[in-house]
Formats: C-alpha cells, sequence, structure tokens
C-alpha cells in the first residue's frame, strides 16, 4: 500500500496500487544514502497552499528524518519572505531552503502565459501558466539537488505511514505511483502525445496503451534522468 495520499477535502485518499520500478538503475556511489526533499508551492494556490501544515505535520511524523539530506521549497520570488517565516516549514526537522522561481527558470511566468493556447489561459478558464511553470520547475530543481532521487511533493500530500528509505528505494531503483495510459490515469492523453513528438521519443510509450507509466505527485525522481532530460529539452526545444 501506498505511504502517501492526496488531501481531497474529505479525507486521504491512497495514490496508486503497488509501486512499479524505474527501469533506470542509479548508483549510490559518490552520492550518500539519503534523499532530497522538493516542494513547489505558491500562496496564490487557494485549495492547496492552506494544506501546507498537514503535509509538513505528517512528514515530521512518519518520514524517517535520517533519510532526508534536506528539503527544497520552490516558490515564486514574492513568497520567499512568507515562506521563511512560515511556521510550519520552521519546524522541519531537516534542513530547509527556499529556492526563488527565478533562480530555476530563465522565463517569468507571464511570458510562458503569453506563449499558452488562449483557451488555455488562467483568463480563459484554463490551467494557465502557473501549473506548467511548476512541472517545469520540478524539473529544473534537480540542478540543485545533490542526492541521486528526489521526492517531488505538493501541498495537498500527507504521509499515512511510517516511511524509510528501503520502501522507496529497492535494489538501487526508486518505486513510483503507477498509472495505465489508456485506462487508469488522471493525465491527459494529448499531454503524453506532445511529449513523444516533442522529444522525438518514436512511440516508446503512446503505443502501448496497457503501459505502466509515472503518475501525480508523490513523485520519486533520479536526479541523473531529470537532468539527460533537462539536456535533452535544450537540445530539441532551444
Amino acid at each position: 500500500r501506498s505511504a502517501f495520499a492526496t488531501d481531497g477535502g474529505v479525507g486521504a485518499r491512497p495514490l496508486g496500487a503497488l509501486p512499479v520500478f524505474n527501469k533506470t538503475k542509479v548508483k549510490w556511489k559518490g552520492w550518500g544514502r539519503k534523499i532530497t526533499l522538493v516542494l513547489a508551492v505558491r500562496r496564490a494556490d487557494q485549495e492547496g497552499y492552506p494544506r501546507l501544515p498537514g503535509l509538513m505535520g505528517t512528514l515530521s511524523r512518519y518520514l524517517a528524518a535520517e533519510m532526508v539530506h534536506r528539503q527544497l521549497v520552490v516558490a515564486p520570488d514574492a513568497d520567499a519572505d512568507a515562506l521563511r517565516a512560515h511556521p510550519a516549514l520552521a519546524r522541519a526537522p531537516w534542513p530547509l531552503e527556499i529556492v526563488p522561481d527565478s533562480s530555476l527558470l530563465s522565463r517569468s511566468v507571464d511570458h510562458l502565459e503569453g506563449l499558452l493556447p488562449a483557451s488555455e489561459r488562467a483568463s480563459a478558464g484554463g490551467r494557465g501558466a502557473s501549473y506548467r511553470a511548476q512541472m517545469l520547475l520540478k524539473l529544473a530543481v534537480a540542478r540543485r539537488v545533490t542526492t541521486a532521487f528526489y521526492l517531488v511533493l505538493d501541498a495537498d500530500v500527507l504521509c499515512t505511514r511510517k516511511t524509510g528509505l528501503r520502501d522507496i528505494i529497492v535494489g538501487g531503483r526508486g518505486i513510483y505511483q503507477a498509472e495505465e495510459l489508456g485506462t487508469n490515469t488522471r493525465h491527459r492523453r494529448e499531454w503524453w502525445d506532445a511529449a513523444d513528438a516533442l522529444l522525438d521519443a518514436k512511440g516508446c510509450v503512446t503505443s502501448q496503451p496497457q503501459q505502466r507509466v509515472i503518475g501525480v505527485t508523490p513523485a520519486l525522481l533520479s536526479t541523473e534522468v531529470s537532468l539527460s532530460l533537462i539536456r535533452r529539452l535544450n537540445g530539441t526545444a532551444g
């Protein structure tokens, strides 16, 4: 059973079924046997931000502190001071650093908003650029991570049972919440199609409807794989 859940407002619901292993095995040599926690948060998120104390409280209670190298809190520049003073973050039992968006992305959210199709802009009722910027930030933060794996979190995630390093990394491989591309997924199929086209992946995922794919947060990411993806994106998209 998953050790994490999302708080849907009514109660916590488990995420995913049995974990599936990443195909890439990352050696621990030189990285230390710890992980980095990454929280992407913004005060403008009226649903997620108020749940920050729940996330931090359950992490402090159930996550083995000795497995955490540090926690990086990625947030808009304007939110940095408020987050440094946030009581829930101040009580974290491990080192914590606020990472402003501008230190990771070369373009502002407003610039990204202008690149969106009109129907996807926040002003038209779409998800807007803030959501997409968070996806980019969760990859870009790999450049600040000094452990082999980092666990990406959102403010509405809860840790529901005692969790140690051996629960999430087995045989040098990180586990992830599995979804089935064709039926059991919270992702839009066109997102996978667009990613396939951008990366010239030649249908390695999209051609297999029963393929198991990574789900939503919490997500344990390989730092090496994320850095490789950044290099690939820089090479294809500029």
